[in-house]
């Protein structure tokens, strides 16, 4: 499965106005190259923990994958 997916680890960068609660505005997952690989749309609470806890996923399929 891990070969069908964008390179890992993932990380996610949020985009909001200056001022603002950090995932008011976009939410992005990112891959291991830079790309963005998924948006997401919920509350900004529930995008910065969507976020986290798939970045935390790839990072332990991540391990995996390195360790055979």
């Amino acid at each position: 499965m891990a070969a069908q997916l964008p390179p890992l680890p993932w990380s996610y960068e949020t985009h909001s106005l200056i001022g603002k609660y950090p995932g008011s505005g976009n939410v992005y997952l990112i891959d291991a190259n830079g790309r963005k690989i998924a948006a997401i749309y919920c509350s900004p609470e529930e995008k910065n923990a969507v976020a986290e806890f798939i970045c935390a996923a790839s990072e332990q399929a991540s391990r995996r994958e390195r360790e055979g």
